[in-house]
């Protein structure tokens, strides 16, 4: 499985639809990053849990998708679908996994363009919003689930933007790293937010 940016308590939703099905789940491998901890604006389709995980009906999860952020939002997104050129695609039925469409015709028509917007050079920079601390105890409470259902759960830091991390700060960057060690019980967490920056990719 995999998430956008997802929160504790969305994956501990997921996991507990998964075992309502019958799905064993015997390890997991997770990937944290302090987005997850600060970000108050995940909404949009993107970020919908399945429908097994909410125990939404199929109905809810349609609504959502069109109108979870805005009116005319909604109706863009039906303009784009009826011309054949939808956003994101969402495979419901089968794999539950979306397929970001409008990035792979962006890529196509002009990759360069694509990468420079995704990654501008001269982005300026950012301070990160503060820790929502209710989200360590959904975290702490997920660790728990995982250690009463003997699931093997490993953790690591995922690797960060350049952007990304120089808005949290080598210090916020250090907090994460220690409450997520002590809230996972897993002393040798691998660390691997700096992976995407220069100095760090030429040392490798």
């Amino acid at each position: 499985l995999a998430f956008l940016a997802a929160k504790p308590d969305e994956i501990l939703a997921t996991l507990k639809g998964l075992k309502r099905e019958g799905v064993a789940i015997n390890k997991i491998v997770y990937g944290l990053e302090p987005i997850a901890f600060t970000d108050i604006k995940s909404y949009g389709p993107a970020y919908q849990l399945h429908p097994l995980a909410d125990e939404s009906s199929k109905q809810k999860v349609l609504f959502d998708y069109l109108f979870a952020s805005s009116l005319s939002d909604g109706f863009s997104r039906l303009v784009t679908v009826l011309r054949g050129e939808p956003s994101v695609r969402y495979d419901i039925e089968g794999t539950g996994r979306y397929y970001l469409d409008r990035y792979d015709r962006e890529i196509k028509k002009d990759h360069d363009a694509f990468i420079r917007k995704q990654f501008p050079i001269d982005a300026k920079p950012v301070n990160a919003p503060p820790w929502i601390e209710n989200r360590f105890g959904e975290l702490k409470g997920l660790v728990q689930w995982l250690k009463q259902e003997k699931v093997n759960a490993r953790f690591y830091l995922n690797p960060l933007h350049p952007y990304v991390a120089n808005a949290y700060g080598d210090d916020r960057l250090n907090e994460f790293k220690q409450r997520m060690t002590e809230l996972t019980g897993q002393a040798n967490i691998n660390d691997c937010t700096r992976l995407l920056i220069n100095e760090d990719v030429n040392r490798r």
